[in-house]
């Protein structure tokens, strides 16, 4: 979808802000988005025009909680879609996204857990990871689907 977005920009990298705003619903649509996600995108555009989404410097200036508690304002947008944000678009190594499925079903694993944690009991585990937590949850999101069964003993 965001390859056909940006396909309907070719001079761009990816199209400003304005040019969100100015593009009809139909021609969003045409690129796979569904109505949901067509007014957050516009809305999210909305707010960067207006300067409640802050440019990549000001963002980076910024705490990584003050930007998820500015964020998450916008519809569409919670904590984790926040949190990947900083991880994958920001570079930043401190994030724990203690929502994610695959954090909490990988740290199960880790431990042999019958349950995985709950993500506020997720959130105070990965505080021990700091400053590093993405780290950390780079190495939960692959911990294999069979690591009980693996012999540690052996390597």
């Amino acid at each position: 979808m965001v390859m056909r977005l940006r396909a309907l920009f070719p001079d761009a990298t990816f199209p400003a802000a304005q040019a969100l705003i100015d593009l009809d619903e139909q021609t969003l649509r045409s690129c796979g988005f569904s109505a949901s996600k067509c007014r957050a995108i516009k809305a999210i555009a909305a707010a960067r025009v207006d300067g409640l989404v802050p440019d990549v410097s000001a963002a980076l200036a910024m705490s990584n909680e003050a930007l998820v508690e500015r964020l998450i304002q916008l519809p569409g947008v919670g904590r984790w879609t926040v949190e990947m944000m900083l991880i994958y678009g920001l570079g930043q190594m401190d994030v724990m996204p203690a929502s994610d499925y695959g954090v909490c079903e990988g740290y199960r694993r880790l431990y042999a857990l019958e349950l995985k944690p709950g993500h506020r009991e997720m959130a105070r585990i990965g505080e021990r990871f700091g400053p590093y937590r993405t780290i950390a949850a780079w190495y939960l999101w692959r911990v294999p689907a069979n690591f009980s069964d693996i012999d540690l003993s052996r390597i």
